[in-house]
C-alpha cells in the first residue's frame, strides 16, 4: 500500500478517487507527515461545494470507507479547539435555534449583544451562557472585534444570530480547521463558508462569505456594514482562501424579518457613511447598490452600481459578474430595457457560463417583445384615427386598413399578448361585417380552439 500512498498527490478529485483516497488513508498507518501533508492538501476539496453533491453520494454509499476525521486521527493530525463568536440585538425568535445548531460543531460559544431589549439575553442566560455587552456605535466592525477579543482559541466561525449551522455540516468546522492548521501552520487562512440565504418563496441566493479563519495572523474586521475579515497589511506571505462546505441558513431578509428590523434602512445609513469615508473600498458601493436595490430606490441604485462596475473592472473584483446583473436588474425595474439588453449583452461577452444572465437575457427579450406588442396595438389604432380625416398625400391608400385589416392587427396582437376573449371578439366582428376576411381569419380562430381544448383537457385529467 506504500505506493498507493506515495501516488495520491496524482489523483484527481472525483468521487470515486475520494474514496479511493479514504481507503488508501487507512492503510498508511505509518505514513511520513509529507505523504500526508500531500494526501491532506488534496481531501481539503471535500469540503468545496462545487464538488461536495458527488461525493456525498459515495461516500454515503460506501460503508466501509475511512470517515475523514479517522483519517485525519490515523494520519495523527489533532483536531483543534473552535470557538463561535455570535453578535446579536433583538434577536429572541432566533437565538437559541442558532446555538443549538453550533454546539456539536464548536467548543465555545462566545455571544455578545449590542443593544437588546427583547428577550434575547434572558434566553441565551437560561441556556446557560454569558452574554457579553457592547455599546452599539454603529459599527459592525467594532461589534465583531470585540468579540474576537474574547475568544481564547485560535480558531473561529463567526456567525449571525439569525443564522444555523446546516446540520450535515456540523463535523466540518473542527475538521477544517485542523486540516488547514496542519497545512498551513503560521499562515492566515480565511475560509469561505455558504450562506443560503431564505426568502418567503424558499431558497435564495448562495454567497461565499468569509467566516472560518484563524487569529494569530492577527485577522480583524474592516467595514462599519458588510464587514469583513482582512489580514492585516504589514503581513508579508500566502493568505489561504479555501471555499467549504459549512452552509449557514440565513432568513434574515425574510419580508416580516426586514419589517421588524427595518434591517435596510440601518444598512444604508451604515453603507453611505462606509462609501463616504472609504470611497475606495468596493465592498461599500456593491452592497449599498444592492440594498438600495431592494428597497425599490432605483435612480440610485442604478448610479451607485455603475460607480462599484466600474471600481470592480479596475480591481477584477471577484463578483464583477454579479454587479452587472444587479446593474441589468436595475435597468428592468427603470423599464429601461434597451439599455439593459445592451448591458446584458456587455455582461454575457464577460461572463459567458453565468446562469443567471442567459435568464436575464431571455427575460428582457421577453419584456421588449410584450412591449413591442403594446406598441403595434397602439399602432394599429393610430391608423384607424387617421381616416377620420381624408389623407391629402400623393401616395395610394390602402381602404381596407380602415375596414377591417387594422382591426385584425390590433386582435393579433392581442391574442399574442394572451387576451384571446378580446381578440376573438374582434376576429368574430370582422368577419360578421367583412365576409372576404374570412379566409385570412378563419386559421387563426381554428388555433384558438385547439389551444383551448387542450388547455380543458389538461386542466380535467
Amino acid at each position: 500500500m506504500a505506493d498507493q500512498s506515495n501516488a495520491l498527490g496524482g489523483i484527481p478529485i472525483t468521487p470515486l478517487s475520494v474514496v479511493t483516497l479514504l481507503e488508501a488513508a487507512a492503510q498508511c498507518r505509518e505514513s511520513g507527515k509529507q505523504e500526508a501533508a500531500a494526501f491532506l492538501e488534496r481531501l481539503h476539496h471535500i469540503f468545496s461545494p462545487r464538488t461536495y453533491m458527488a461525493i456525498q453520494d459515495v461516500r454515503d454509499s460506501a460503508s466501509d470507507c475511512l470517515s475523514v476525521r479517522d483519517a485525519a486521527e490515523r494520519f495523527g493530525i489533532p483536531i483543534v479547539p473552535i470557538t463561535a463568536a455570535i453578535i446579536m440585538k433583538n434577536e429572541q425568535a432566533t437565538i437559541l435555534r442558532c446555538i443549538e445548531s453550533l454546539k456539536p460543531a464548536v467548543d465555545d460559544i462566545v455571544i455578545v449583544d449590542t443593544g437588546s431589549d427583547d428577550q434575547s439575553i434572558a434566553l441565551v442566560e437560561q441556556a446557560g451562557y454569558t452574554v457579553h455587552r457592547f455599546e452599539w456605535c454603529e459599527d459592525f466592525s467594532a461589534a465583531r472585534n470585540y468579540a474576537l477579543s474574547l475568544i481564547r482559541t485560535d480558531w473561529v466561525l463567526c456567525v449571525d444570530a439569525d443564522e444555523f449551522l446546516e446540520f450535515q455540516d456540523r463535523e466540518h468546522p473542527r475538521l477544517v480547521a485542523s486540516l488547514f492548521d496542519c497545512l498551513h501552520h503560521g499562515e492566515p487562512v480565511l475560509g469561505q463558508v455558504v450562506q443560503a440565504n431564505q426568502t418567503d418563496a424558499g431558497l435564495c441566493n448562495a454567497y461565499n462569505i468569509t467566516r472560518l479563519f484563524n487569529l494569530h495572523a492577527g485577522i480583524r474586521y474592516e467595514g462599519k456594514i458588510h464587514e469583513q475579515p482582512v489580514v492585516p497589511g504589514e503581513y508579508v506571505g500566502e493568505v489561504h482562501r479555501p471555499e467549504l462546505l459549512i452552509r449557514l441558513h440565513h432568513d434574515g431578509y425574510m419580508p416580516e424579518m426586514v419589517q421588524q428590523k427595518r434591517k435596510l434602512d440601518r444598512n444604508v445609513n451604515l453603507l453611505r457613511e462606509q462609501v463616504r469615508d472609504h470611497p475606495e473600498q468596493l465592498a461599500g458601493w456593491f452592497y449599498l447598490g444592492r440594498d438600495l436595490l431592494i428597497k425599490g430606490e432605483h435612480e440610485e441604485a442604478l448610479a451607485i452600481l455603475l460607480e462599484a462596475e466600474k471600481i470592480g473592472d479596475a480591481q477584477q473584483f471577484a463578483l464583477l459578474g454579479e454587479i452587472r446583473k444587479l446593474i441589468i436588474e436595475t435597468l428592468i425595474h427603470l423599464n429601461r430595457l434597451t439599455e439593459a439588453a445592451e448591458w446584458n449583452a456587455f455582461a454575457l461577452a464577460h461572463h459567458p457560463d453565468y446562469p443567471d444572465l442567459h435568464y436575464l437575457k431571455g427575460f428582457v427579450s421577453l419584456l421588449l417583445a410584450i412591449q413591442m406588442l403594446e406598441g403595434a396595438v397602439q399602432s394599429f389604432e393610430h391608423c384607424k384615427q387617421l381616416f377620420s380625416n381624408p389623407y391629402s398625400g400623393p401616395d395610394s391608400v390602402d381602404e381596407r386598413l380602415r375596414d377591417w385589416r387594422a382591426d385584425l392587427g390590433i386582435a393579433d396582437s392581442l391574442m399574442l399578448l394572451g387576451n384571446m376573449s378580446d381578440a376573438k371578439r374582434i376576429y368574430d366582428q370582422i368577419m360578421r361585417v367583412h365576409p372576404v376576411a374570412e379566409a385570412e381569419i378563419a386559421g387563426k380562430l381554428q388555433h384558438m380552439r385547439d389551444q383551448v381544448k387542450a388547455l380543458v383537457h389538461d386542466f380535467l385529467s
